[in-house]
C-alpha cells in the first residue's frame, strides 16, 4: 500500500499498538501479552487484545467493506466495532468475517 494510505502509532509505553489503513491489506502473525493492538479501517476499529496468538489476514476496499479472516496458527478473537455506530462483532479464531459499511 502507498505510504499516504497508512499510518502506525505506538502507545506512549510502547507496549500497544494502533495500524491506520484506508485500503489494502495486512496479515499479523505475532503473540501479544497483557497489552492490545488497533487496526483502524474508514469505517471499523479491529481490535487484537491479549494475551493470544493473533495470525489474521485484514483487508478493507475503497468502498469501506472489510474482511477478517482467522489464520492457521490463529489461537484468539478480534473484536471489530463501526466507529460510527454502535454494531460490534466478535471473529472467532477460525472464522471469516465480511463486515459492509453502513450506508443508512
Amino acid at each position: 500500500m502507498p505510504a499516504h494510505d497508512r499510518s502506525v502509532t505506538p502507545s506512549k509505553n510502547a507496549n500497544d499498538l494502533m495500524l491506520g489503513m484506508s485500503v489494502g491489506g495486512l496479515e499479523t502473525h505475532y503473540a501479544l501479552g497483557s497489552s492490545e493492538d488497533t487496526v483502524l479501517t474508514p469505517d471499523f476499529r479491529i481490535l487484537l487484545s491479549g494475551p493470544g496468538e493473533f495470525d489474521f489476514a485484514v483487508s478493507t476496499d475503497s468502498h469501506g467493506n472489510t474482511c477478517v479472516r482467522g489464520l492457521t496458527g490463529n489461537g484468539s478473537a478480534a473484536t471489530v466495532a463501526e466507529l460510527m455506530g454502535d454494531r460490534t462483532y466478535k471473529v472467532k479464531p477460525t472464522e471469516q468475517a465480511v463486515f459492509s459499511r453502513r450506508t443508512d
